[in-house]
């Protein structure tokens, strides 16, 4: 792993014996400062120093971390292959785990949009719009995305941003690039970018 200094653009290799041989899936910095490395089976918390404070052996299945995520409140989200989503809680130091999402329950990217909504893209089941203050399946609410190429419901996406200038939340899938803007009435539709290809 390398490390980028931001202050003279310099990269240094940093090496940690914990995570050496380790295929890296996702990583995150929070705002305490705490490096979170997710990798095929476990999660690593590093102290801003860059020592070891903790590694996750027991409070998370052993399964590929696909996403760590700290929202604008300081909960940290966790996406598990095929094992659900959990948030990180401080005072037990573990990870909880929330109601499966879809039927394969395979969350794989988290993101927050600039309205302070939760979206999770999931491998399979679509894209969620997610309300971690519901409960059970109303904190889900799953947004129907037609496929381009094939007209069916696009079920894969790994990737979701928002841009900036049209407040566009953008979402990577298998077979395509969508952008969906919110509409006066708070409503979601979807934008053609069919002019960018």
């Amino acid at each position: 792993m390398n490390i980028l200094d931001k202050k003279n653009y310099q990269i240094r290799h940093w090496e940690s014996e914990e995570i050496r041989d380790q295929w890296i899936k996702s990583m995150t910095v929070t705002s305490d400062g705490s490096i979170w490395i997710g990798t095929l089976t476990q999660i690593y918390r590093y102290n801003p120093d860059l020592s070891l404070r903790k590694q996750y052996d027991n409070s998370l299945p052993a399964s590929s971390i696909n996403s760590i995520f700290e929202d604008t409140t300081g909960d940290l989200w966790v996406a598990l292959w095929r094992a659900g989503l959990y948030k990180y809680d401080a005072v037990t130091d573990t990870f909880v785990r929330f109601p499966a999402i879809g039927k394969i329950n395979n969350p794989f990217k988290i993101f927050q949009d600039n309205r302070k909504q939760h979206w999770i893209g999931t491998w399979g089941d679509g894209v969620y719009l997610f309300n971690p203050e519901k409960k059970g399946d109303e904190m889900y609410i799953h947004q129907e995305i037609t496929g381009k190429e094939r007209g069916s419901p696009e079920n894969t996406f790994y990737s979701i941003v928002q841009d900036d200038v049209n407040n566009y939340i953008w979402l990577m899938s298998i077979s395509g690039l969508y952008a969906l803007q919110y509409t006066k009435e708070g409503n979601l539709k979807e934008v053609d970018v069919s002019y960018l290809f």
